[in-house]
């Protein structure tokens, strides 16, 4: 379900600037005023792809990408970390000893378009919760030689709380079963 016929007009443009403003921060390697965007509860997955070959020709006209991530248990996912470990996951890249990020890798982050799949105020206090689906485009460059496009879909909910925006959650749908980089060094 698609929730655009009840979502306020401002609350969109508002999360477009939010998308806009984390991904700026993330290519600006600011992940210390990223993590500030993170609700203390935020979950983050990032699944690995697999090929599935169908068993029946019909298979096809069926398939769907929560049936391709259905059987969490049987594949490690790539990412899943709570606030800690993102926390741990960027402090890591301060240390000066994460060679996959020596030299740093260039970036960047291209969101859109947001999709307000479900949104809920909380009241009077201007809590509310939101649900998004975006598209991400994230163009990769280490060194000389290493180039890589990663292109994803995101479920994302995202909480307001006193005011401000914070992710709760994301799953990142790789659209690649093979990384086109080396590494998930940087958060996506």
């Amino acid at each position: 379900m698609i929730a655009s016929d009840v979502v306020d007009p401002a609350r969109y443009v508002e999360l477009m600037q939010w998308y806009g403003g984390e991904a700026a921060l993330l290519d600006d390697r600011r992940f210390d005023a990223w993590l500030e965007l993170l609700d203390d509860e935020v979950d983050y997955r990032v699944p690995a792809r697999w090929n599935r070959t169908p068993d029946r020709p019909d298979d096809f006209a069926t398939w769907n990408v929560p049936a391709d991530l259905d059987d969490d248990d049987a594949h490690l996912p790539l990412l899943q970390l709570d606030r800690a470990g993102l926390a741990d996951f960027v402090g890591r890249l301060r240390t000066g000893t994460a060679w996959a990020e020596t030299p740093p890798s260039r970036t960047t982050r291209v969101v859109g378009p947001l999709v307000i799949v479900a949104s809920s105020d909380t009241g009077a206090s201007g809590d509310a919760e939101v649900t998004v689906r975006s598209a991400l485009l994230m163009h990769r460059s280490r060194v000389e030689w290493e180039d890589a496009t990663l292109h994803a879909a995101r479920h994302d909910t995202l909480r307001r709380h006193r005011g401000a925006w914070r992710l709760r959650r994301r799953l990142v749908i790789l659209d690649s079963v093979v990384l086109p980089s080396h590494n998930l060094s940087v958060p996506l």
